[in-house]
């Protein structure tokens, strides 16, 4: 299941608010591997591992973000989790 398809089937694992140097959205984990922005529709898989979030974007270069508390971040893109969401787990890989 890809993108916007898993929006509509499944629930999010957990879902993060994210600031990014040209957006503002929620990120939407799902079980499977997949994200996606909640309102920008733009979505790839993740992985997960040793501290490290790496979002393979569908349309868009992957980016790497290290584990910051109960977030990740590099540079300007920061993500924290949403009010009343889990944390996605670690250390395992999700991919």
């Amino acid at each position: 299941m890809h993108g916007i398809e898993a929006l509509f089937h499944d629930e999010p694992v957990a879902v993060y608010d994210a600031v990014h140097p040209h957006w503002r959205d929620e990120l939407l984990f799902f079980a499977g591997g997949r994200f996606m922005r909640g309102a920008g529709g733009c979505a790839g898989r993740y992985v997960l591992q040793d501290g490290l979030l790496t979002l393979f974007w569908d349309d868009w270069a992957p980016e790497a973000l290290e584990k910051n508390g109960s977030g990740f971040s590099r540079g300007p893109f920061s993500l924290t989790p949403a009010a009343g969401s889990r944390q996605l787990p670690f250390p395992e890989s999700v991919s």
